[in-house]
């Protein structure tokens, strides 16, 4: 913020020192008019660097909604492809190791339950009975 601060301070210096030298040589009505010309192209400079701040916004903003479609078109696009792996008769099921415990030992973390009989009634079904 000190740069900026320095360049308004130069800016305005300048501006007084042109004043003050266009009050000695050329009078107060061609000051009058000088000042109103510099008071224009100040603000239409200014007005230029607000329609270019404008512009960027708003290309700040399409490019933000054009990435946001384009995530959700690609996370569509994926829901589709896993839905369709899923429901298409004839597709491979996805292939899932089990690691098997040593014989005599038991799986860590799951105790038998002697009441329950576990069917197997095709790939990727299991029915269970009480």
């Amino acid at each position: 913020m000190k740069k900026e601060e320095q360049r308004i301070h130069a800016e305005h210096q300048a501006a007084a020192d042109l004043v003050q030298t266009a009050l000695r040589t050329m009078g107060p009505m061609a000051v009058r008019e000088l000042l109103r010309n510099e008071t224009v192209a100040l603000e239409e400079r200014h007005r230029k660097e607000d329609m270019q701040l404008q512009r960027e916004m708003e290309q700040a903003a399409e490019d933000s909604m054009a990435e946001s479609v384009a995530e959700a078109e690609a996370q569509a696009a994926q829901a589709a492809e896993d839905q369709a792996g899923t429901a298409v008769a004839g597709t491979t099921p996805a292939v899932v190791k089990v690691q098997q415990p040593p014989v005599g030992q038991a799986v860590p973390g799951v105790q038998a339950a002697p009441c329950i009989k576990i069917k197997n009634e095709g790939v990727g079904q299991v029915a269970v009975e009480n």
